[in-house]
């Protein structure tokens, strides 16, 4: 077969399928087709080279039907060629971008504004670009032989500082984990891309303007008035490029970081104190902090740029990834290879293959740089966790998952009571022994066994340790026990509750005795008559047979000025205090000293009991339920449908028992379903 016929039977049922593609997308075609001919020979034949360019976003359909017409003309002319005088065609090539933009970085074209009548939301059909419209480079065949599906844009899905959004097919944007600002609740809207920044998000609507949540301390979430192609959410700082090309920028501006410079852009990317763009001859620039050289870009073209925290990379024409700033990590020795996408994130970087692999490099104290196999569409590095788009639009992280050691992963089975700690949580079971799951780095995941068969009553989890009652009343504790908290009194005991590193029991007096650290006095129990006792971070409340409640230890944040009224039960949190009133009402007081969280604000409503942890409650509502309130990162006060019969707080995740005596916890988790288009 001559290589003539092999091109043909290879390239035209390719020129088939893009022609009626093309129709079946663009049924409407308008006049206007640019063509370019080269026409050389070679030493062994005819050289034709055939590409068609299509100005601006024209119509489809009439180009590549001219452009068929062309091409057999020529087809025909060659085979004559080839059976008189034994020259071939060596080269047929039709050249039409899907965008309708040239993929050529000296042709790159700034954001052009949406027709009036109609949606700003992109075509799904017309092949991935980042939002300002500059073409990202085509995936190429898988490592299984399967063709890879081409990169989503960049802006399906986003990591900020230590959480992550993303847009689902239907335009709503859904955020997961840290969320002590906000950042992950997205408004309800139609998206077109979003972008996480250190403690914010900001979106794009389909209406072209932009919408930002989460911290505001800098004004970063007070997003500019009037239409945009595109928004990137940096440390403090965000910015976007308008239909013009210009760059406008809010929030904090100390290092000139919100400071765009003139000129047009085709898309502009936030880091952590600097900014760079990519203009529309290809080139980068950058402004704003430069210590680590983060703001000094390189010279060449470029089809993407990525500002991380202090590094940048940019994805280059041919596929290879350059990077400049802080290489510390390595965060800024791009791998050899070609890539269809790069995200810098706050100390590694990853890239997109055109295989459709996931490679990523520079730190990985926390797993960030430690990317899954499989295949991927689109990929986002945040500060210590990165996440990626599977070819079946799933979404799956990788990295820091906010200490999560298994804690809110309980084993199968019944339970009695649950008792959550800093990163651990314990069991109790119904033949009265105890399972712990979690962080063991100090035993406090290894209860003991029963002595004589006997076994366990009651159980309390501290930061490291844990402390249970025996079922003859006395009391055992395992874990870290430098300051003593692991070592418990002598002699029996009613309740023992365990605080971050000192305990607190009632004897069958009624009386208080406290052990372990007492550096503000924690452990310095008041007088008095108690029927139950709580330990927190640094300080201990009692709750007096009559009702009151009597507080000892630190005082800093309030957490020991108890209001009046009659309780029930109280829970002692690391810095702040809750009390259950005798009407179902909860009221809670104190603070961190070094912020409010919303933990003293309990909902309205009446609950059976309450639980207090590092810097959230939950309550148990008459009906089964759970209501949370605080802190949220890592999603500690989502709690799931119930009913439950008990709720137990930790530091980092949430844990309660079902109505069937199984354990149920919850912390921040990979959302389910599908992202993209």
């Amino acid at each position: 077969m001559s290589t003539l016929e092999e091109r043909l039977r290879r390239d035209m049922p390719r020129l088939a399928d893009a022609l009626l593609d093309a129709r079946a997308r663009e049924p409407e075609g308008i006049a206007g087709i640019g063509e370019r001919f080269t026409e050389s020979t070679a030493d062994d034949g005819l050289l034709v080279d055939i590409s068609i360019d299509e100005p601006g976003e024209k119509k489809r359909w009439p180009v590549l039907a001219a452009a068929a017409a062309i091409v057999l003309v020529v087809v025909a002319g060659a085979l004559l060629l080839d059976a008189f005088d034994g020259t071939e065609v060596t080269t047929l090539n039709l050249v039409a971008d899907e965008s309708g933009t040239s993929t050529d970085p000296d042709d790159a074209a700034v954001p052009q504004a949406p027709p009036e009548s109609e949606a700003s939301v992109p075509e799904v059909d017309s092949g991935p670009q980042e939002p300002s419209g500059t073409a990202i480079p085509q995936t190429g065949a898988a490592v299984t032989g399967v063709p890879v599906p081409a990169p989503l844009e960049p802006g399906v899905l986003s990591s900020g500082g230590e959480h992550t959004c993303g847009v689902r097919s239907d335009g709503t944007v859904e955020c997961w984990g840290l969320n002590s600002h906000g950042q992950t609740e997205a408004p309800e809207a139609a998206f077109v891309t979003v972008s996480g920044g250190r403690l914010h998000s900001c979106g794009l609507l389909t209406d072209g303007t932009v919408i930002c949540w989460g911290d505001n301390r800098y004004g970063q979430s007070d997003a500019l008035t009037g239409e945009f192609a595109s928004v990137t959410a940096g440390d403090r700082h965000s910015c976007g490029v308008r239909f013009d090309g210009s760059v406008a920028c809010w929030g904090e501006n100390r290092s000139r970081q919100a400071a765009g410079p003139d000129g047009q852009f085709s898309l502009v990317s936030a880091g952590g104190f600097h900014t760079c763009g990519l203009r529309p001859d290809g080139s980068v620039a950058c402004w704003g902090d430069n210590d680590s050289g983060q703001a000094e870009a390189p010279d060449g073209q470029f089809s993407l740029v990525s500002a991380g925290g202090f590094h940048t990379c940019g994805l280059r024409p041919d596929g290879s990834v350059a990077c400049w700033g802080d290489n510390d990590s390595g965060q800024a020795e791009a791998p050899d290879g070609q890539f269809s996408l790069v995200s810098a994130g706050g100390f590694h970087t990853c890239g997109l293959r055109t295989d459709g692999t996931v490679t990523c490099w520079g730190d990985n104290s926390f797993g960030g740089a430690r990317a899954p196999g499989g295949q991927f569409l689109a990929v986002t590095a945040g500060r210590f966790h990165a996440c990626g788009v599977r070819v079946d639009r799933t979404v799956e992280c990788w990295g820091w998952d906010w200490r999560d050691l298994g804690e809110a992963d309980p084993p199968s089975g019944q339970f009695a009571a649950v008792a959550a700690g800093a990163g651990h949580t314990c069991g109790l079971r119904s033949d009265n022994t105890i399972a712990c799951w979690g962080d063991n780095a100090n035993g406090q995941s290894d209860p003991p066994r029963g002595d004589l068969g006997e076994g366990f009553s009651a159980l309390s989890a501290g930061d490291a340790h844990t402390c249970a009652l025996r079922t003859d009343n006395t009391v055992a504790c395992w874990g870290e026990g430098g300051e003593g908290q692991s070592y418990p009194l002598d002699g029996q005991f009613k309740s023992v509750d365990a605080g971050s590193n000192h305990n607190c029991g009632v004897r069958f007096d009624s009386t208080v005795e406290c052990w372990g650290n007492n550096s503000d006095g924690q452990a310095d129990a008041s007088e008095g008559l108690f029927a139950s006792v709580a330990a927190g971070g640094f300080h201990s409340c009692g709750l007096q047979v009559d009702g009151g409640v009597a507080c000892w230890g630190s005082t800093g944040s309030g957490q020991l000025d108890t209001p009046e009224g009659v309780f029930r039960s109280i829970a002692a949190g690391r810095w702040h205090t809750c009390g259950l009133h005798t009407d179902g009402t909860v009221s809670c007081w104190g603070d961190r000293p070094y912020g409010d969280y919303g933990e003293t604000g309990a909902p309205d409503g009446q609950f059976l009991d309450i639980t207090a942890g590092d810097t959230h409650n939950c309550g148990l509502r008459v009906d089964g339920g759970v209501a949370c309130w605080g802190y949220d990162d890592g999603g500690r006060t989502r709690a799931p449908q119930g009913p439950f019969t008990s709720v137990v707080a930790g530091d980092f995740h949430t844990c309660g028992l079902r109505a069937d005596s199984t354990v149920a916890c919850w912390r921040a988790t990979e959302p389910e379903g599908r992202f993209g288009p």
